[in-house]
C-alpha cells in the first residue's frame, strides 16, 4: 500500500512511518522539517497550496493519507493574539484541507483509499489554555465529516482519531507530567496501522483514544 505520513519528522509521525514501514507498506514521509530529500521523504509546507498540490500530483497510486502535521499554542483566552489563532488555523485547519482535497482527487480516481487526521480532547471539552487549538481541532472535525458525507460513495473513507495526552518529546521538559500517565506514540501508531489496513467496505468514522487517567 502506497502511504503518505505528513508530519512525519515529529514524535508522532515518525512512529507511525515506523510501523507501517514495518508491516510492508511504501512509505512517503513529508514534513517542514526533513532537509534532504529521497525517495521516502519531502521537504512540505502543509499550507502551502502549489507545493501539496505538486507533491500528490506526483502521487497518482496513493492509497492512504496520515495527516499528522499540526501545531498547538497554548495560552488564556485573554493573552492569545491574531497571529496565534491564524498560526492555528492556517495548519490545522487550512493545511489538513490542502492535504485532503489533494489526496482525495486522486483516490477518487484509482477506487478509493483511507484518510486519517487526528483530533483532540480538545474537541469537545473546554480546557485552560485551548481555546484557539481546540477551535481548530472541531473545524478540523466537522471537515471530516462532510468529506465521509461527500466522499464516501467513492470509496474515500476519512477516519477523525481524537487523542488523549500523548507522550512525545513536547513534554520531556515538563517533569510533573509522567510517560505512563499518556498514551504513547506506538499505542497511537498501531491503531492507525490497523484502520489503514482494513478494507474499504468498513466505515471507521470516529474513534477515540485515552489514556489510563482520561484526560490529564
Amino acid at each position: 500500500m502506497r502511504i503518505i505520513v505528513t508530519g512525519g519528522a515529529g514524535g508522532l509521525g515518525r512512529q507511525i512511518v515506523r510501523v507501517l514501514s514495518e508491516a510492508g507498506h511504501s512509505l512517503l514521509s513529508c514534513d517542514l522539517a526533513h532537509e534532504h530529500e529521497s525517495d521516502t521523504q519531502r521537504r512540505l509546507d502543509v499550507t502551502d497550496e502549489v507545493q501539496v498540490a505538486a507533491l500528490f500530483g506526483a502521487e497518482p497510486a496513493l492509497e492512504a493519507l496520515i495527516h499528522c502535521a499540526g501545531i498547538g499554542i497554548f495560552k488564556p483566552f485573554d493573552e492569545l493574539t491574531v497571529n496565534d489563532w491564524s498560526a492555528l488555523l492556517d495548519t490545522n485547519v487550512t493545511g489538513a484541507f490542502l492535504v485532503s482535497q489533494a489526496a482525495a482527487r486522486g483516490m477518487r480516481g484509482s477506487g478509493g483509499g483511507r484518510i486519517v487526521h487526528f483530533g483532540s480532547v480538545a474537541n469537545t471539552r473546554a480546557l485552560d489554555g485551548s481555546a484557539a487549538y481546540g477551535a481548530s481541532k472541531a473545524a478540523l472535525g466537522m471537515m471530516c465529516k462532510s468529506m465521509n458525507h461527500e466522499l464516501g460513495p467513492h470509496g474515500i473513507r476519512t477516519t477523525f482519531l481524537t487523542l488523549g495526552a500523548v507522550y512525545t518529546p513536547i513534554w520531556e521538559s515538563r517533569p510533573e507530567f509522567f510517560a505512563s500517565d499518556m498514551l504513547s506514540v506506538d499505542d497511537v501508531a498501531r491503531v492507525v496501522r490497523d484502520v489503514v489496513e482494513s478494507p474499504l467496505h468498513l466505515w471507521i468514522d470516529d474513534m477515540t483514544l485515552l489514556p489510563p487517567k482520561g484526560i490529564l
